[in-house]
């Protein structure tokens, strides 16, 4: 499946690099052909001038009814619709540009004949967003025909059905025709004339035919292949890239006179409000695009923002161009491009600063597109010449752009999905070893449980509960007992007399090195029976047996002994939380003897404090662990008291087993949730019976 992928990859960008150079020949061998077979130069005079508010014009306005063409008799005379005849200023130019400029325009051609038998011709305007153009012929200063065209004019009313402004017109053989055009438009101001035989217009309106629709069909290729791309890919990439690629693509196809004459050519309306719209679309999702490809939101938070800002003026801008005036809305969207373009170039210089090779695929697509584009809109304010090279070179720009912006994106999902590939075989690799982890870990957790007593051994006189939940697979919590033979048994440990010591530690850190370590503790607190009666020096030979070889860790401890015969006990602590002594009547009482935690120092030698014990009264010991889940369930239940000691005071009248439940309750609650628990719990608790 991969080798049949890359193949595709391969194949596809040998038939784009094709398709482009194909079409970029053929767009420079139509547009030299045709510069070629226009007439000569020197058969045309181009002068203009600006229509003055005093200038008379012609009754009823002109028309393109049959009775606009009219007799020498019956003719008006050129001076009653015309500015002064010693305003026009003659230029060499034949292409005039003057912006976004609202005054009407008079325009004046002479076309001279040298040959021996009357030419028919056509006056080709090559600028089709021009709002009206009324055509004049005239022959020895009397008005022989007036036609009118524009977008503001329906498709069925033009003298030729043509995305341009064609007037045919006729000069006698070595003669010459005098032509007047009449310029009004809310758009750019542009004036591109061409004077053509019928043979011309035929051949020039084939290529350009023939050019467009390539490009057109280029877009919709790429906008079909980038959605089945998304489709099957589920990348949001190629779904910005097709709607980029139909906004830039239609904007065009309005732009150039291609919407009006297929698509509504009865609404000029539509023809006049969706070139801004869809300018506005296409630096929209051009944006949205830029930011995706070059993964701003990832690389330069900054960036993603001010695009994002600028995403959304676009956005208002396309609801705006159906609202206000046109000449405000597409001379504020075109200084609003250029603006963009600078910030998109900002853009992709810093991700090439930052290394980014998908960015020199942007940068290679959009440089062309960019320069053009400044072009386009430079002229558009007047500030360079428009003509036939500035206008349609955002044509060739924009298909170069879309084959080397097709290969980026392919580029780009090819190196994701390289990386995902990647992330996924490390993924599973990580995913093996974790299992091994775990089956690691649970054997542990198999003989850390072995190593700690199944449960408390039959003391007479005592009931003891002993609870044990590691914050992981594994814990540092240890506890063990010493127990005597008396008149009962604890998993086959015999001592003497019925009495019973109890150990209870805490290890710093958790998991794998605190079970260790908990471990150590166990095998230490075992060797050290001997010293069953006495707290203070089983800790002590306890610290000096683990002193050095905890590394960075240390431990806390405790040491319970208790002689129900007797009524007595004795405890010792190495740093460990208080013993805490609930008497039968009510009173508590905080048992902690001096004595620092073990593994610091390799001398220690901890206080040992001797107590009488009376039936009726509770014992706990316990890790801190517990001590954070009675805090934490005080904050959702005000009647649970903050502090352990008075909380084991706020439960003295509940029995034994109903105390073990409401604490075992209490434990779990806070095992799962926001607010877990993450340290290990231990905790013993003890009621003398008799």
């Amino acid at each position: 499946m991969e080798g049949h992928s890359s193949l595709d990859s391969i194949n596809l960008r040998v038939w784009s690099a094709r398709v482009l150079v194909a079409g970029l020949l053929l767009l420079g061998t139509s547009l030299a052909g045709f510069s070629e077979e226009r007439i000569s130069a020197n058969q045309i005079a181009l002068s203009y001038a600006f229509e003055d508010s005093s200038a008379l014009h012609a009754p009823g306005g002109p028309s393109n009814s049959a009775s606009a063409e009219t007799t020498l008799d019956e003719a008006i005379r050129v001076d009653r619709i015309l500015p002064e005849t010693d305003a026009f200023q003659a230029t060499t130019e034949h292409e005039l540009n003057f912006g976004f400029d609202n005054r009407t325009l008079w325009v004046r051609l002479v076309v001279s004949n040298p040959t021996d038998k009357q030419a028919d011709l056509y006056l080709d305007i090559d600028f089709p967003p021009l709002d009206e153009v009324i055509f004049y012929e005239t022959e020895n200063d009397l008005i022989l025909r007036t036609l009118v065209s524009g977008d503001m004019l329906v498709m069925s009313e033009r003298p030729i059905r043509d995305r341009n402004h064609i007037f045919p017109f006729s000069v006698p053989a070595h003669g010459e025709r005098q032509l007047y055009l009449r310029f009004q438009t809310t758009s750019v101001l542009a004036i591109l004339p061409a004077v053509l035989t019928p043979e011309q217009f035929r051949i020039k309106s084939n290529e350009q035919n023939l050019v467009f629709g390539f490009f057109y069909g280029m877009v919709l290729i790429m906008v079909a292949y980038s959605l089945g791309q998304f489709l099957i890919l589920r990348d949001r990439i190629f779904a910005l890239y097709a709607l980029y690629i139909f906004s830039l693509g239609f904007f065009l196809f309005v732009y150039n006179g291609f919407a009006f004459l297929y698509l509504f050519p009865e609404s000029t309306f539509l023809t006049n409000r969706l070139n801004p719209a869809f300018l506005g679309f296409s630096i929209f999702f051009a944006i949205l695009f830029s930011s995706e490809y070059l993964q701003l939101r990832q690389r330069q938070r900054t960036m993603w923002l001010i695009q994002t800002g600028l995403a959304i003026v676009a956005a208002l801008g396309v609801v705006l161009s159906f609202i206000i005036p046109y000449r405000m809305i597409s001379f504020s969207l075109n200084v609003f491009l250029l603006f963009t373009l600078a910030v998109l170039m900002v853009s992709t210089y810093r991700n090439i600063r930052a290394g980014s090779r998908m960015a020199w695929f942007y940068l290679l697509s959009f440089s062309g597109f960019l320069v053009s584009g400044v072009v386009v809109v430079l002229s558009n304010l007047a500030v360079l010449d428009k003509s036939v090279s500035t206008i349609y070179s955002i044509q060739a720009a924009a298909a170069i752009e879309m084959v080397i912006l097709a290969l980026g994106v392919s580029y780009r999902y090819r190196r994701i999905r390289e990386e995902k590939d990647r992330l996924a075989l490390a993924n599973e690799i990580s995913s093996r070893r974790l299992d091994a982890l775990n089956t690691e870990l649970d054997t542990a957790r198999r003989i850390q449980s072995a190593l700690l007593p199944e449960k408390p051994p039959l003391i007479e006189g005592l009931k003891i509960v002993s609870e044990y939940e590691p914050s992981g697979k594994l814990g540092g919590d240890y506890f063990d007992f010493f127990a005597g033979a008396g008149d009962g048994k604890a998993d086959g440990i015999s001592g003497h007399n019925g009495e019973v010591g109890i150990l209870i530690a805490d290890v710093t850190g958790h998991g794998t090195p605190a079970a260790l370590f908990a471990s150590l503790v166990r095998y230490t607190f075992q060797t050290y029976r001997p010293f069953m009666k006495d707290p203070s020096g089983l800790l002590e030979w306890m610290n000096r047996t683990i002193y050095g070889r905890l590394g960075d860790h240390f431990l806390t401890a405790g040491y319970l002994y208790i002689d129900p015969q007797r009524h007595i006990m004795r405890y010792g602590s190495c740093g460990h939380p208080a013993l805490l002594h609930l008497k039968a009547d009510g009173t508590l009482v905080r048992v902690k003897g001096r004595g620092r935690a073990m593994g610091l120092i390799d001398e220690t030698r901890p206080e040992t404090l001797t107590s009488t014990i009376e039936k009726g009264d509770r014992l706990l010991l316990y890790t801190d662990g517990l001590e954070e889940v009675i805090e934490v369930c005080s904050k959702r239940e005000p009647a649970i008291p903050s502090e352990l000691d008075q909380f084991l005071i706020s439960r003295r009248q509940d029995t034994m087993d109903e105390l073990v439940d409401y604490m075992r309750a209490l434990v779990i609650a806070n095992r799962t949730g926001k607010a877990a628990i993450e340290d290990d719990i231990t905790w013993i608790l003890i009621e003398v019976e008799k």
